[in-house]
C-alpha cells in the first residue's frame, strides 16, 4: 500500500513571491513520485485545482488563515488519512493528525532590522516557526545558512533533525 503524502498548499497566490515559487516548485517536483505515492494537494483557493491535476487535490474553502491552517486542514488529513503531511511556508498544523515536515524558506522574522513583514505577522511566526521546528517529525530548509539559522533560532542543538533540500527546477515553474 502506498504512501500518503500532503502538501498544504493553503495560498499559493499568484507565484509573486520567493515562498509561493518554492511551494509550486517543490510540489511540482513531488508529483514526479506520484507512481510511489499517493499525494494529496490541499488549497484553499479554487482556481489552483488546474495545477496538477494528475495527483488528488482538494479545495477546502475556507478565507480565515487561522481556520484553515489549525482546523480544516487537519480535518480533511484526518479523513484522508494522510501518513506525512509536508508545510512549505515553515509553519504547521497544531492539531495535524499525521507525521509532519516542516520546509523553511527563511526566519527573516527573527532579523528584526530588516522589517520585512508586518508586525502580526512577525509576533505569529515568532511563536509558531519555533513550535512547528519542535513538533514536526523532520525540518527541511532550502540552503545551508537558513539551516544555520534554524538551528540557532528554532532548534539549538538539534541539528541532526534539520536537513537542507536542493530542487534542480524549484524556480522552472510554469504558471
Amino acid at each position: 500500500m502506498r504512501k500518503k503524502i500532503a502538501v498544504a498548499c493553503r495560498d499559493l497566490g499568484n507565484l509573486s513571491t520567493g515562498v509561493q515559487k518554492t511551494c509550486f516548485g517543490f510540489t511540482q517536483e513531488l508529483v514526479r513520485y506520484r507512481e510511489d505515492y499517493e499525494i494529496h494537494l490541499y488549497y484553499s483557493q479554487k482556481q489552483h485545482l488546474q495545477w496538477f491535476p494528475e495527483v488528488q487535490q482538494h479545495y477546502l474553502p475556507m478565507s480565515t488563515r487561522l481556520l484553515w491552517d489549525h482546523l480544516l486542514l487537519p480535518l480533511a488529513l484526518k479523513r484522508d488519512k494522510v501518513d506525512y503531511a509536508i508545510f512549505p511556508k515553515g509553519t504547521k498544523s497544531l492539531f495535524s493528525p499525521c507525521r509532519d515536515l516542516v520546509i523553511i524558506n527563511d526566519l527573516g522574522y527573527f532579523y528584526p532590522q530588516f522589517d520585512a513583514y508586518q508586525s502580526l505577522d512577525t509576533i505569529y511566526m515568532k511563536w509558531m516557526m519555533p513550535y512547528s521546528a519542535r513538533q514536526a517529525w523532520g525540518v527541511f530548509t532550502i540552503s545551508e545558512a537558513t539551516k544555520q539559522d534554524v538551528i540557532r533560532f528554532l532548534l539549538p542543538g538539534q541539528s541532526e533533525k534539520v536537513q537542507t533540500i536542493f530542487i534542480d527546477s524549484i524556480f522552472d515553474y510554469q504558471k
